[in-house]
């Protein structure tokens, strides 16, 4: 028969003979080792797909998300005919389409905002 402490002594040798993990610190944020771990995550072949697969329609809450805007802004976007809805049944969806175009006419605005407020340097001379 098995002592207890002699039981004991046994179940701390296996604990103690066990490898222990070794934890590797990440790399700091805007190293060249930072950039190509995260490079080498956005380029895993599932993410890819994922991405490759974006959806046709949205609802006005995936809308919503895709622009960082609530849903109450999306409804008066949608409203405001700034971005256009098809109907499927009585579903309203947002067409892809629309999404891109919209955007595309936040960047343009923007660029113009800017080289309105653009003024070149004068020359001392």
């Amino acid at each position: 028969m098995v002592s207890r402490v002699e039981r004991i002594r046994r179940t701390k040798v296996r604990r103690v003979a066990r490898p222990r993990p070794v934890m590797v610190s990440p790399p700091d944020p805007g190293t060249l080792t930072w950039i190509e771990a995260r490079q080498k995550a956005l380029d895993i072949p599932e993410r890819a797909a994922l991405k490759a697969e974006r959806p046709e329609f949205y609802t006005r809450e995936a809308a919503a998300k895709r622009l960082g805007v609530g849903r109450t802004t999306v409804w008066e976007l949608t409203r405001r005919g700034l971005i256009g809805v098809a109907y499927i049944g009585s579903k309203p969806l947002i067409p892809a389409v629309e999404l891109d175009r919209y955007i595309a006419s936040l960047v343009e605005q923007a660029r113009e905002r800017a080289e309105a407020c653009y003024r070149p340097a004068k020359r001392r001379g």
